[in-house]
């Protein structure tokens, strides 16, 4: 079974919020360090198109696969060796009233995916950059 990270966070805003936010790339530096978005088009990134990300110092060019109000997903591959379908999703809260859970997460799939394993040093290091992240966009949205 390929890895799959996901991490996820209650957000005391409303998924719109939160979107604005997370789609003013050109901010991140402003409240995150180990995650920048370049060569975009904030929430008007269509499908296809490419970025350039910096993700604790890996550099890679994905291609968007899907924008939505609930969800912006990429992939980015070296093919048949490694492949990462990232998604972020903004889904109305059912724990938070009038609120969000924010989930970031990635599928890995090709010959070296099994390195994003939860055992590997590799998997834990990434999940602790999605929690990283995902602390970041709440403190935030919410001005805390």
């Amino acid at each position: 079974m390929a890895p799959k990270i996901r991490s996820e966070i209650e957000i005391s805003r409303p998924p719109a919020e939160v979107r604005s936010v997370f789609f003013d790339f050109s901010r991140y530096p402003e409240w995150h360090t180990g995650f920048n978005i370049a060569g975009h088009k904030g929430p008007e990134t269509t499908k296809g198109d490419k970025l350039s990300v910096n993700a604790g110092g890996f550099k890679f060019s994905p291609t968007v696969l899907a924008n939505s109000t609930e969800e912006f997903r990429w992939i980015g591959s070296i093919p048949y060796i490694f492949e990462g379908e990232h998604y972020f999703r903004f889904e109305e809260s059912k724990q938070t009233p009038g609120g969000t859970t924010f989930i970031n997460g990635e599928d890995f799939a090709g010959l070296l995916s099994f390195l994003y394993g939860p055992t590997w040093s590799s998997g834990k290091q990434t999940l602790n950059m999605f929690q990283a992240f995902n602390e970041s966009l709440k403190k935030r949205v919410e001005g805390a």
